[in-house]
């Protein structure tokens, strides 16, 4: 049995911190930004502010009159423009408009001190730096936070005002400025070997002192999962932080995976498909990883591969890919493409009910070729259902033609009316002319009686759609061609009206 970690006390931590030093504050200060100077023309001189001392003083920039003599002459201020006070000599940059409004700055200090065990703790102090008209610079530091990186992992402490030190009221944490000494004290300290990924130097210590093996990996090579570890505090599912070596950080106990993880500076994609080959006893070419992670990364590659993989091997499903690729059916075909094509022709083959050890079926000369006869196969089997389904729905359709057809059938000048059979043909129709006839909403007017769906075809073509036709009451609610057009209205309105006429209808459909 695994020994349980000792998680340390707030007291036994605090109690391996050294002293502050005498002049933290001090030093603190010295990390101040450029304070600015404020100023304000009036004239031929202009009114300043030191934002340090707190001091007013003039500035002369031309001549003016006699009683001005005794300013001396200077440059005219101008806005972020270098400046420095006459009177304590303080530093900054030239503001203006605000030499009556108060002025604050905060900024944050990083001091890592090494403790007693040798591990390292850093005390985040939050400065203030503040300026009001008449009143001199106050500057105060308070320490509001402490972190102690020890081997293993990492505690975090806040300062509440009402309850002293404290895991509690989280607060966001920056780095500003390192305390002058803070890298001499890393370097003395467990984490003088922590790497530096770019990231902040916080986040670098903190992923460190949680999962020492970071080191390890980066100096071996292995720099994204370095880097990735860095980003999420030192721990992965795919790995194992309290590793000692490289082999049980990583899971892998054959030093041929992790070569090749190192080789490509593997992600963790390749870790966990290398993990999974030893978790399964596979053995997988540098060719067959390098194409299942490519797969991998594309929409269901996993499901896709299994899928295929049930007809055949995972090499002869690389090299049929590849043949299918050198057929140059699509301009744009890669693996990924093609095996998401033949994935998709498959499943329909299956789903139709075809015999699947049928190598024939399995492996087609064209897959484009296939997959679209397939495609359409499915559609119009699918559409075969949805007619018998409709069929058996809407039986009034078929059972009111014959008397509809006495009402409403018309042959004459060369077009010839009447209603429609059953729902298949309603569904045929709209399909053929592209617009809504076939849905449930008409199929189902027309079944119960409340409207009906009568075809207008010329007398040429009897069976080419040309005019679909919703009538009720005797009365035309839409009359239209393909796709909800009108074609040859001049002709066909004024002989709806005529037809309309013919019923005992009153209405005009074409004026």
């Amino acid at each position: 049995m695994a020994a349980r970690k000792i998680i340390p006390t707030m007291e036994e931590l605090f109690d391996t911190m050294p002293e502050m030093p005498d002049n933290w504050k001090d030093e603190c200060m010295k990390n101040v930004p450029e304070i600015p100077i404020y100023y304000r023309i009036k004239g031929n001189y202009a009114d300043c502010t030191c934002g340090k001392c707190g001091l007013d003083y003039k500035i002369r920039f031309r001549a003016g009159s006699p009683d001005q003599e005794f300013i001396p002459m200077d440059k005219k201020p101008g806005r972020y423009e270098e400046a420095k006070c006459k009177l304590c000599g303080a530093e900054g940059l030239y503001e203006w408009k605000k030499c009556t409004n108060p002025f604050y700055m905060q900024f944050t200090v990083l001091m890592m001190q090494k403790c007693s065990d040798g591990n390292l703790v850093v005390r985040y102090i939050k400065c203030h730096n503040t300026y009001e008209q008449g009143v001199r610079q106050r500057f105060h530091a308070d320490e509001i936070a402490r972190i102690f990186l020890t081997m293993g992992d990492y505690y975090k402490f806040y300062w509440d005002n009402l309850y002293g030190w404290g895991r509690v009221w989280p607060i966001p944490l920056y780095e500003d400025l390192l305390y002058p000494g803070s890298l001499q004290e890393l370097q003395e300290s467990n984490l003088k070997y922590h790497v530096r990924t770019g990231a902040s130097l916080m986040e670098d210590l903190k992923a460190y002192s949680k999962n020492p093996g970071i080191e390890m990996m980066y100096k071996a090579g292995l720099r994204n999962l370095a880097i990735l570890l860095v980003s999420k505090d030192g721990s992965d599912k795919h790995i194992n932080r309290r590793g000692k070596s490289m082999r049980a950080q990583l899971r892998l106990k054959d030093k041929g995976r992790i070569n090749f993880l190192i080789k490509h500076n593997g992600s963790t994609d390749m870790l966990e498909l290398l993990q999974e080959e030893e978790k399964k006893g596979i053995r997988y070419t540098d060719g067959q990883r390098l194409f299942l992670l490519e797969i991998y990364h594309s929409w269901k590659g996993k499901e896709m591969i299994s899928h295929l993989t049930r007809y055949m091997s995972l090499q002869k499903l690389i090299n049929r890919i590849d043949k299918y690729i050198a057929l140059k059916e699509n301009d744009f075909d890669n693996r990924t493409t093609i095996l998401n094509r033949w994935h998709d022709y498959l499943s329909m083959r299956e789903e139709l009910g075809y015999d699947m050890t049928n190598e024939v079926f399995i492996y087609p000369k064209s897959l484009k070729k296939k997959h679209d006869e397939m495609v359409k196969e499915k559609n119009r089997r699918r559409d075969e259902l949805f007619e018998a389904k409709a069929e058996q729905t809407y039986k009034g359709i078929a059972e009111k033609f014959e008397e509809l057809m006495k009402k409403y059938g018309l042959e004459t000048e060369g077009l010839v009316i009447r209603p429609a059979m059953n729902a298949t043909e309603i569904i045929q129709e709209g399909r053929t002319l592209h617009h809504c006839v076939g849905r449930d909403t008409y199929l189902s007017r027309h079944s119960r009686g409340e409207s009906f769906i009568l075809f207008l075809r010329k007398s040429e073509e009897k069976e080419k759609p040309y005019y679909t036709i919703e009538i009720r009451k005797d009365h035309i609610v839409q009359w239209y061609g393909a796709h909800d057009k009108k074609p040859d209205k001049e002709v066909v309105g004024p002989w709806l009206n005529n037809f309309i006429a013919h019923i005992g209808g009153s209405q005009v459909v074409f004026a």
